[in-house]
């Protein structure tokens, strides 16, 4: 399995929409993309709560596994 690497990316249309990409670290990328978006509630781009505070990482934990399917992801 790759490493992962982050990054920050912004998509502009009427709005600007700010999230990290998760992706295999190799030169030559181009894989399609699942993109996350929270709710509303208090979860920041992880998946971690402040209130109750739970510390998953959820979506992070998720990185390798999309990997598996040749798959990257954006958390907005």
């Amino acid at each position: 399995m790759n490493s992962i690497v982050e990054e920050s990316v912004s998509f502009r249309s009427d709005v600007t929409l700010k999230g990290t990409l998760a992706r295999p670290n190799t030169e030559a990328y181009q894989n399609p993309a699942i993109i996350i978006i929270n709710g509303s509630g208090g979860a920041d781009r992880d998946g971690n709560m402040k209130k109750p505070a739970l510390m998953s990482d959820l979506y992070k934990e998720l990185a390798p596994f999309f990997d598996r399917f040749r798959l990257c992801y954006v958390a907005i």
